[in-house]
Protein backbone atom coordinates (compact mmCIF):
# COMPACT_ATOMS: atom_id res chain seq x y z
CA UNK A 1 0.00 0.00 0.00
CA UNK A 2 3.14 1.95 -0.36
CA UNK A 3 2.04 4.00 -3.28
CA UNK A 4 3.60 7.59 -4.07
CA UNK A 5 2.29 10.62 -5.76
CA UNK A 6 1.33 10.00 -9.28
CA UNK A 7 3.84 11.79 -11.91
CA UNK A 8 1.37 14.38 -13.00
CA UNK A 9 1.30 16.12 -9.63
CA UNK A 10 4.05 17.61 -10.37
CA UNK A 11 3.48 18.77 -13.54
CA UNK A 12 0.78 21.45 -12.07
CA UNK A 13 1.99 24.72 -10.79
CA UNK A 14 0.17 27.30 -8.64
CA UNK A 15 0.70 30.70 -7.06
CA UNK A 16 1.60 30.61 -3.35
CA UNK A 17 -0.53 33.59 -1.57
CA UNK A 18 -0.91 34.41 1.95
CA UNK A 19 -3.33 34.19 4.04
CA UNK A 20 -4.11 34.83 7.55
CA UNK A 21 -5.72 31.45 9.10
CA UNK A 22 -3.36 29.66 11.90
CA UNK A 23 -3.51 27.07 14.07
CA UNK A 24 -1.61 27.78 17.41
CA UNK A 25 0.51 24.86 18.66
CA UNK A 26 2.27 24.83 21.80
CA UNK A 27 4.53 28.23 21.61
CA UNK A 28 4.06 27.92 17.48
CA UNK A 29 1.74 29.08 15.31
CA UNK A 30 1.07 26.83 12.27
CA UNK A 31 -0.16 29.36 9.32
CA UNK A 32 -1.68 28.98 5.94
CA UNK A 33 0.78 29.11 3.24
CA UNK A 34 -2.00 29.54 0.61
CA UNK A 35 -5.19 31.20 0.29
CA UNK A 36 -8.06 29.81 -2.47
CA UNK A 37 -9.14 32.44 -5.11
CA UNK A 38 -12.63 31.38 -5.52
CA UNK A 39 -14.18 28.28 -7.29
CA UNK A 40 -12.25 29.04 -10.36
CA UNK A 41 -9.11 28.30 -8.25
CA UNK A 42 -10.55 24.88 -6.42
CA UNK A 43 -11.49 23.65 -9.89
CA UNK A 44 -8.13 23.90 -11.49
CA UNK A 45 -7.00 22.13 -8.04
CA UNK A 46 -9.55 19.26 -8.67
CA UNK A 47 -8.76 18.90 -12.24
CA UNK A 48 -5.28 18.42 -11.22
CA UNK A 49 -5.38 15.55 -8.59
CA UNK A 50 -7.99 14.23 -10.82
CA UNK A 51 -5.74 14.61 -14.14
CA UNK A 52 -8.82 16.01 -16.04
CA UNK A 53 -10.08 19.61 -17.71
CA UNK A 54 -11.44 22.25 -15.26
CA UNK A 55 -14.43 22.79 -17.95
CA UNK A 56 -15.46 19.53 -17.03
CA UNK A 57 -15.50 19.87 -12.89
CA UNK A 58 -18.41 21.63 -11.47
CA UNK A 59 -17.99 22.67 -7.53
CA UNK A 60 -21.32 23.19 -5.70
CA UNK A 61 -19.95 24.32 -2.30
CA UNK A 62 -16.84 24.49 -0.16
CA UNK A 63 -15.60 25.82 2.94
CA UNK A 64 -12.74 25.36 5.73
CA UNK A 65 -12.55 23.47 8.52
CA UNK A 66 -12.50 24.57 12.09
CA UNK A 67 -8.62 25.40 11.97
CA UNK A 68 -8.85 27.28 8.59
CA UNK A 69 -5.75 25.25 7.82
CA UNK A 70 -7.98 22.79 4.96
CA UNK A 71 -10.50 23.80 2.58
CA UNK A 72 -13.46 20.95 2.06
CA UNK A 73 -15.53 21.36 -1.11
CA UNK A 74 -17.82 18.71 -3.17
CA UNK A 75 -19.26 18.74 -6.74
CA UNK A 76 -20.04 16.45 -9.37
CA UNK A 77 -17.11 15.46 -12.63
CA UNK A 78 -18.28 13.04 -15.18
CA UNK A 79 -21.72 12.71 -13.80
CA UNK A 80 -20.45 11.66 -10.60
CA UNK A 81 -20.17 13.19 -6.73
CA UNK A 82 -17.12 14.18 -5.64
CA UNK A 83 -15.63 15.51 -2.30
CA UNK A 84 -12.45 17.18 -2.29
CA UNK A 85 -9.78 18.12 0.62
CA UNK A 86 -7.39 20.91 0.12
CA UNK A 87 -4.16 21.38 2.29
CA UNK A 88 -3.72 25.23 3.00
CA UNK A 89 -0.63 24.88 5.35
CA UNK A 90 2.50 23.44 4.78
CA UNK A 91 3.85 21.61 7.65
CA UNK A 92 -0.11 20.60 8.75
CA UNK A 93 -0.93 20.03 12.27
CA UNK A 94 -2.41 17.09 12.91
CA UNK A 95 -3.40 17.16 16.32
CA UNK A 96 -5.14 13.82 18.01
CA UNK A 97 -9.25 14.80 18.58
CA UNK A 98 -9.53 12.15 21.27
CA UNK A 99 -7.09 12.87 23.65
CA UNK A 100 -6.20 10.25 26.93
CA UNK A 101 -5.40 12.04 30.05
CA UNK A 102 -1.72 10.65 30.37
CA UNK A 103 -1.08 12.42 27.03
CA UNK A 104 0.26 15.88 26.96
CA UNK A 105 -2.14 18.58 26.96
CA UNK A 106 -3.79 20.18 24.60
CA UNK A 107 -1.28 23.18 24.88
CA UNK A 108 1.82 20.73 24.41
CA UNK A 109 3.25 20.75 20.71
CA UNK A 110 0.87 19.13 18.36
CA UNK A 111 2.16 16.58 15.87
CA UNK A 112 3.04 17.98 12.40
CA UNK A 113 3.51 16.50 8.98
CA UNK A 114 4.84 17.55 5.66
CA UNK A 115 1.92 17.92 2.97
CA UNK A 116 3.36 15.02 1.02
CA UNK A 117 2.87 12.85 4.18
CA UNK A 118 -0.61 13.88 4.94
CA UNK A 119 -1.39 13.38 1.54
CA UNK A 120 0.22 9.83 1.02
CA UNK A 121 -1.11 8.66 4.69
CA UNK A 122 -4.89 10.03 3.37
CA UNK A 123 -4.22 8.08 -0.12
CA UNK A 124 -3.16 5.04 1.44
CA UNK A 125 -5.04 4.41 4.35
CA UNK A 126 -8.47 5.09 2.56
CA UNK A 127 -7.03 2.37 0.19
CA UNK A 128 -6.41 -0.07 3.05
CA UNK A 129 -9.76 0.74 4.81
CA UNK A 130 -11.50 0.04 1.56
CA UNK A 131 -9.84 -3.21 1.14
CA UNK A 132 -10.50 -4.57 4.61
CA UNK A 133 -13.96 -3.74 4.79
CA UNK A 134 -14.49 -4.96 1.60
CA UNK A 135 -18.14 -3.38 1.02
CA UNK A 136 -19.52 -0.05 0.24
CA UNK A 137 -18.68 1.97 3.64
CA UNK A 138 -15.71 3.42 2.00
CA UNK A 139 -15.18 6.01 -0.87
CA UNK A 140 -13.50 5.10 -3.18
CA UNK A 141 -10.16 7.68 -3.67
CA UNK A 142 -10.42 9.43 -7.31
CA UNK A 143 -7.45 11.18 -6.98
CA UNK A 144 -4.53 13.12 -5.84
CA UNK A 145 -2.08 16.01 -6.49
CA UNK A 146 1.04 17.08 -4.48
CA UNK A 147 1.12 20.83 -6.31
CA UNK A 148 -2.09 21.14 -5.42
CA UNK A 149 -2.71 20.40 -2.63
CA UNK A 150 -5.56 18.30 -2.83
CA UNK A 151 -7.08 14.72 -2.34
CA UNK A 152 -10.79 13.57 -4.05
CA UNK A 153 -13.00 11.22 -3.06
CA UNK A 154 -16.69 9.90 -4.40
CA UNK A 155 -19.01 11.50 -2.25
CA UNK A 156 -19.52 9.68 0.61
CA UNK A 157 -23.98 9.74 0.40
CA UNK A 158 -25.63 10.27 4.09
CA UNK A 159 -25.81 12.45 7.22
CA UNK A 160 -23.62 12.10 9.56
CA UNK A 161 -24.42 10.82 12.52
CA UNK A 162 -23.87 13.81 14.76
CA UNK A 163 -25.69 16.25 12.63
CA UNK A 164 -29.06 13.86 12.91
CA UNK A 165 -28.56 13.32 16.70
CA UNK A 166 -28.00 17.29 17.61
CA UNK A 167 -30.80 18.39 15.22
CA UNK A 168 -33.43 15.23 14.81
CA UNK A 169 -36.88 16.11 15.98
CA UNK A 170 -36.99 12.91 17.76
CA UNK A 171 -39.21 10.40 16.08
CA UNK A 172 -39.10 7.13 17.23
CA UNK A 173 -37.93 5.93 13.67
CA UNK A 174 -35.24 8.60 13.73
CA UNK A 175 -34.12 6.82 16.84
CA UNK A 176 -34.11 3.37 15.76
CA UNK A 177 -32.60 4.65 12.34
CA UNK A 178 -29.59 5.71 14.38
CA UNK A 179 -29.59 2.65 16.38
CA UNK A 180 -29.04 0.63 13.31
CA UNK A 181 -26.31 3.07 11.97
CA UNK A 182 -24.38 2.13 15.33
CA UNK A 183 -25.01 -1.28 15.16
CA UNK A 184 -23.68 -1.63 11.87
CA UNK A 185 -20.67 1.22 12.63
CA UNK A 186 -19.66 -1.68 15.32
CA UNK A 187 -19.74 -4.59 13.34
CA UNK A 188 -17.58 -2.24 10.50
CA UNK A 189 -15.05 -1.42 13.07
CA UNK A 190 -15.06 -5.35 14.50
CA UNK A 191 -14.69 -6.29 10.99
CA UNK A 192 -11.41 -3.53 10.71
CA UNK A 193 -9.76 -4.64 13.86
CA UNK A 194 -10.06 -8.61 13.02
CA UNK A 195 -8.83 -8.13 9.67
CA UNK A 196 -5.30 -6.31 10.61
CA UNK A 197 -4.53 -7.47 13.74
CA UNK A 198 -0.58 -7.60 14.67
CA UNK A 199 -0.17 -9.41 17.78
CA UNK A 200 -1.39 -7.64 20.93
CA UNK A 201 -0.14 -5.23 23.79
CA UNK A 202 -0.65 -4.96 27.63
CA UNK A 203 -2.67 -2.14 28.28
CA UNK A 204 -1.34 -1.45 32.06
CA UNK A 205 -4.44 0.70 33.10
CA UNK A 206 -3.02 1.06 36.78
CA UNK A 207 0.18 2.97 35.46
CA UNK A 208 -1.44 4.94 33.23
CA UNK A 209 -4.63 5.98 35.78
CA UNK A 210 -1.91 7.01 38.35
CA UNK A 211 0.18 8.71 35.75
CA UNK A 212 -2.95 10.85 34.97
CA UNK A 213 -4.10 11.38 38.59
CA UNK A 214 -0.22 12.46 39.30
CA UNK A 215 -0.73 15.01 36.60
CA UNK A 216 -4.35 16.20 37.80
CA UNK A 217 -3.09 17.10 41.62
CA UNK A 218 -0.20 19.10 39.96
CA UNK A 219 -2.48 21.21 37.75
CA UNK A 220 -3.38 24.49 39.15
CA UNK A 221 -5.42 26.19 36.56
CA UNK A 222 -9.33 27.10 36.54
CA UNK A 223 -10.23 23.35 35.25
CA UNK A 224 -8.76 21.67 38.25
CA UNK A 225 -11.44 20.51 40.14
CA UNK A 226 -12.75 19.03 36.68
CA UNK A 227 -9.76 17.08 36.08
CA UNK A 228 -9.88 15.98 39.79
CA UNK A 229 -13.01 14.60 39.20
CA UNK A 230 -11.78 12.70 36.13
CA UNK A 231 -9.25 11.55 38.30
CA UNK A 232 -11.34 9.88 40.53
CA UNK A 233 -13.85 8.18 37.86
CA UNK A 234 -10.74 6.57 36.93
CA UNK A 235 -9.42 5.44 39.73
CA UNK A 236 -13.28 3.71 40.75
CA UNK A 237 -12.70 2.04 37.27
CA UNK A 238 -9.24 0.76 38.59
CA UNK A 239 -11.02 -0.21 41.90
CA UNK A 240 -13.92 -2.44 40.00
CA UNK A 241 -10.99 -4.25 38.23
CA UNK A 242 -8.97 -5.56 41.59
CA UNK A 243 -6.01 -6.99 41.18
CA UNK A 244 -5.99 -7.96 37.43
CA UNK A 245 -5.66 -4.49 35.75
CA UNK A 246 -2.95 -5.32 32.97
CA UNK A 247 -5.23 -7.03 30.48
CA UNK A 248 -3.85 -7.79 26.73
CA UNK A 249 -5.88 -5.93 23.88
CA UNK A 250 -5.20 -6.50 20.26
CA UNK A 251 -2.84 -4.57 17.76
CA UNK A 252 -4.64 -3.69 14.89
CA UNK A 253 -5.29 -0.94 12.07
CA UNK A 254 -7.39 1.77 14.18
CA UNK A 255 -9.54 4.82 12.28
CA UNK A 256 -8.09 7.41 14.78
CA UNK A 257 -11.25 9.68 14.94
CA UNK A 258 -14.15 6.96 15.25
CA UNK A 259 -16.72 9.11 16.33
CA UNK A 260 -20.22 10.32 15.24
CA UNK A 261 -19.13 13.17 12.80
CA UNK A 262 -17.15 10.58 10.41
CA UNK A 263 -20.35 8.13 10.50
CA UNK A 264 -22.62 8.90 7.45
CA UNK A 265 -26.27 6.72 7.24
CA UNK A 266 -28.33 6.91 4.40
CA UNK A 267 -31.62 5.32 5.98
CA UNK A 268 -33.37 4.40 2.89
CA UNK A 269 -31.13 2.36 1.71
CA UNK A 270 -29.72 1.37 5.32
CA UNK A 271 -25.77 2.25 4.10
CA UNK A 272 -23.03 3.30 5.90
CA UNK A 273 -20.42 5.40 5.35
CA UNK A 274 -17.10 5.79 7.17
CA UNK A 275 -14.92 8.73 6.10
CA UNK A 276 -11.78 10.24 7.63
CA UNK A 277 -8.63 8.39 7.89
CA UNK A 278 -5.71 11.00 8.65
CA UNK A 279 -5.42 10.10 11.38
CA UNK A 280 -5.47 5.86 10.96
CA UNK A 281 -2.78 3.64 12.18
CA UNK A 282 -1.63 0.83 14.51
CA UNK A 283 -2.83 1.04 17.91
CA UNK A 284 -4.41 -0.88 20.54
CA UNK A 285 -7.84 -1.43 19.50
CA UNK A 286 -9.24 -0.02 22.54
CA UNK A 287 -8.68 3.93 20.79
CA UNK A 288 -11.35 3.11 18.57
CA UNK A 289 -13.75 2.46 20.94
CA UNK A 290 -13.12 4.99 23.45
CA UNK A 291 -13.39 7.42 20.93
CA UNK A 292 -17.04 6.68 20.18
CA UNK A 293 -18.53 6.01 23.70
CA UNK A 294 -16.90 9.69 24.21
CA UNK A 295 -18.49 11.22 21.69
CA UNK A 296 -21.52 9.83 22.95
CA UNK A 297 -21.38 10.63 26.63
CA UNK A 298 -20.65 14.11 25.70
CA UNK A 299 -23.93 14.38 23.80
CA UNK A 300 -25.48 13.68 27.06
CA UNK A 301 -24.18 17.51 28.15
CA UNK A 302 -27.08 18.25 25.98
CA UNK A 303 -29.97 17.90 27.73
CA UNK A 304 -32.12 18.58 24.42
CA UNK A 305 -30.74 15.42 23.16
CA UNK A 306 -33.23 12.28 24.95
CA UNK A 307 -30.27 10.47 27.28
CA UNK A 308 -32.45 6.85 26.57
CA UNK A 309 -31.49 7.95 22.96
CA UNK A 310 -27.98 8.09 23.14
CA UNK A 311 -28.01 5.19 26.15
CA UNK A 312 -29.86 2.91 22.66
CA UNK A 313 -27.22 4.14 20.08
CA UNK A 314 -24.34 3.34 22.68
CA UNK A 315 -25.73 -0.37 23.45
CA UNK A 316 -26.53 -0.95 19.60
CA UNK A 317 -22.94 0.12 19.06
CA UNK A 318 -21.66 -2.79 21.42
CA UNK A 319 -23.87 -5.48 20.25
CA UNK A 320 -22.28 -4.69 16.84
CA UNK A 321 -18.88 -4.34 17.97
CA UNK A 322 -19.22 -7.91 19.55
CA UNK A 323 -17.76 -9.63 22.78
CA UNK A 324 -14.50 -7.99 24.35
CA UNK A 325 -12.87 -8.84 27.28
CA UNK A 326 -14.89 -6.80 30.69
CA UNK A 327 -11.68 -5.24 31.84
CA UNK A 328 -11.68 -3.47 28.05
CA UNK A 329 -15.31 -2.21 28.62
CA UNK A 330 -14.76 -1.03 31.95
CA UNK A 331 -11.49 0.90 30.90
CA UNK A 332 -13.29 2.38 27.81
CA UNK A 333 -15.92 3.60 30.02
CA UNK A 334 -14.58 5.19 32.82
CA UNK A 335 -12.26 6.89 29.81
CA UNK A 336 -15.49 8.20 27.87
CA UNK A 337 -17.02 9.45 31.10
CA UNK A 338 -13.28 11.23 32.84
CA UNK A 339 -13.38 12.88 29.11
CA UNK A 340 -16.78 14.57 30.18
CA UNK A 341 -14.30 16.60 33.12
CA UNK A 342 -11.14 16.93 31.50
CA UNK A 343 -11.95 18.21 28.28
CA UNK A 344 -15.63 19.27 28.18
CA UNK A 345 -16.47 21.11 30.81
CA UNK A 346 -12.74 23.06 31.15
CA UNK A 347 -13.79 24.32 27.52
CA UNK A 348 -16.43 26.07 29.45
CA UNK A 349 -14.41 27.88 31.16
CA UNK A 350 -12.46 29.59 28.49
CA UNK A 351 -15.58 29.90 25.46
CA UNK A 352 -15.83 33.85 26.00
CA UNK A 353 -12.14 33.72 24.37
CA UNK A 354 -13.36 31.15 21.84
CA UNK A 355 -16.86 32.26 20.81
CA UNK A 356 -16.90 35.78 22.40
CA UNK A 357 -19.22 37.20 24.90
CA UNK A 358 -22.40 35.83 23.95
CA UNK A 359 -20.58 32.62 24.18
CA UNK A 360 -19.43 33.26 27.64
CA UNK A 361 -22.57 34.15 28.57
CA UNK A 362 -24.26 31.33 27.09
CA UNK A 363 -21.59 29.61 29.52
CA UNK A 364 -22.42 31.06 32.06
CA UNK A 365 -25.65 30.07 32.07
CA UNK A 366 -24.98 26.50 31.78
CA UNK A 367 -22.75 26.34 34.14
CA UNK A 368 -25.09 27.98 36.64
CA UNK A 369 -28.34 26.49 36.12
CA UNK A 370 -27.68 23.03 33.99
CA UNK A 371 -24.63 21.33 34.94
CA UNK A 372 -25.31 20.27 38.33
CA UNK A 373 -28.43 18.10 37.20
CA UNK A 374 -26.55 17.27 34.07
CA UNK A 375 -24.19 15.35 36.09
CA UNK A 376 -26.05 13.64 38.30
CA UNK A 377 -29.57 13.34 36.15
CA UNK A 378 -27.30 12.29 32.80
CA UNK A 379 -24.35 11.24 33.72
CA UNK A 380 -25.56 9.17 36.41
CA UNK A 381 -22.86 10.26 39.30
CA UNK A 382 -23.61 11.17 42.68
CA UNK A 383 -24.26 14.68 44.24
CA UNK A 384 -21.03 15.43 45.44
CA UNK A 385 -19.67 15.49 42.11
CA UNK A 386 -22.03 18.46 41.36
CA UNK A 387 -21.58 20.22 44.44
CA UNK A 388 -17.87 19.95 44.56
CA UNK A 389 -17.86 21.68 40.92
CA UNK A 390 -19.27 24.84 42.48
CA UNK A 391 -16.90 25.14 45.47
Amino acid sequence: MNTTLNEHSVTCSYPQFRDHSEYRTGQMSIRADIELKGSKDIKERIACALRAKPTTITVDRYGYNTSGLAACCSGTWKGKRWFAKILLANPYPTPPRFRTPWEPTLHAAVPLRAITEQIDIEWNMTLMMLKLSKDRSVPVPLGRSLASRTIVWEEAGGTSLVRTLKWSRWKGSMARSGAEALFKSGVWLRKIHEASLQGTEVIQARRLIQAATASSQQDQSDASHYHSIASRILEAALTGMGDTDNFELPLALTHGDFCLSNLLWKGSGKQLAVIDFEFSGFRPIYYDLFALIADLRAMLLNPLIPKSVIQQWEESFWRGYGQILPHAVTFVNALALARVFYYHFPRLLTRRERKGWVGGINAQLYHTFLEGRVITQRLDLPSEFARSNHN
